[in-house]
């Protein structure tokens, strides 16, 4: 179940949410603003994810950035002896600053993986020194051999630890 486990670990190179309100740019610190934006993210040399935005917007004294329609790429990777498959992160929106590496997606932040495990919840959190990733609201995953609702969730990365709280599982067919 790694790739449901990557369904919170939004990397904080890929940061979104609604822009703060047009008129405000006389009084506002320098800041960037980029249209479709992608992101890199390596570690040791592989490339570890890559990510996607319609729109960011970022604060250059602060680092606080948000985007639009963020999407990240996980690559297959074996997890546990297995391959997990791509995995694929989507939300309309999503907040953050990326020198805290702390990063919130909401309004639907949605999983699917190629193995077939789909997921979904209002609003996924990471928080990389941590290395962290949390959600307080319902969370709902499946897949052709389970459905799984639990009321949040805590992902150590770390340690590849998955928490769901009291959940309710469903499996269907045989192993």
């Amino acid at each position: 179940m790694r790739p449901i486990a990557l369904l919170l670990a939004v990397p904080a190179t890929l940061l979104a949410c609604r822009p703060p309100a047009r008129g405000s740019e006389t009084t506002a610190p320098p800041s960037i603003e980029l249209f479709g934006a992608e992101s890199f993210e390596f570690r040791e040399g592989a490339l570890r994810a890559h990510g996607r935005a319609s729109h960011v917007y970022y604060r250059r004294d602060t680092g606080d950035a948000w985007a639009e329609n963020p999407e990240v790429d996980f690559p297959d990777r074996r997890t546990s002896g297995r391959p997990s498959g791509q995995v694929h992160l989507r939300a309309p929106h999503a907040h953050g600053n990326p020198f805290a590496q702390e990063v919130e997606a909401d309004g639907t932040v949605r999983l699917s993986a190629d193995n077939g495990e789909q997921g979904l919840t209002e609003r996924a959190a990471y928080h990389g020194r941590q290395a962290l990733a949390s959600g307080d609201r319902p969370v709902h995953l499946w897949a052709a051999a389970f459905d799984l609702e639990a009321p949040g969730f805590r992902l150590d990365t770390f340690h590849d630890l998955l928490d769901l709280g009291p959940a309710r599982l469903v499996a269907r067919g045989a192993p």
